[in-house]
């Protein structure tokens, strides 16, 4: 499931009434679109785990990504680096495991933290992106790309 699915449009046909939010009457052939007004410096995306592991669905994401598609005033920055992914592993019924990726902004290098234990890892793009099913992800703004 990409990320895109989250920014749901809804067209309404000539036979269905869509409520105006204004006049408070029902219309016809109508679109409801859900966008950013601006895109934040910091964008964090979470996603409901318990729903995601019942269904085993996998949501694919990406290391930079473009939301200028759902952002209505584009001169403020619609590309986005992936800072941070924390996955939710469930061990048992009783409980389960957190782990976090982050990128040190320093060496551009990304640490997996699962509780006291560090260790840096070799290859993001097989290790995170390929292989875990993502509980949050930080995105920060960038310049370009």
């Amino acid at each position: 499931m990409p990320i895109v699915t989250f920014f749901p449009s809804l067209v309404t046909s000539a036979n269905s009434l869509c409520p105006c939010f204004i006049s408070r009457k029902n219309i016809c052939n109508c679109s409801i679109s859900t966008y950013l007004v601006t895109g934040p410096q910091i964008l964090i995306i979470f996603f409901n785990n318990g729903k995601v592991t019942e269904s085993n669905i996998k949501i694919n994401f990406e290391e930079y990504i473009n939301l200028s598609k759902y952002i209505e005033y584009k001169n403020t920055g619609c590309n986005y680096k992936l800072i941070g992914v924390t996955t939710y592993i469930e061990e048992n019924n009783k409980g389960g495991n957190y782990i976090s990726y982050c990128k040190d902004p320093i060496n551009n290098k990304w640490y997996k933290y699962n509780d006291e234990i560090v260790s840096k890892v070799e290859n993001f793009q097989n290790e995170v992106i390929n292989s875990v099913n993502p509980y949050l992800l930080l995105y920060e703004k960038v310049e370009g790309r």
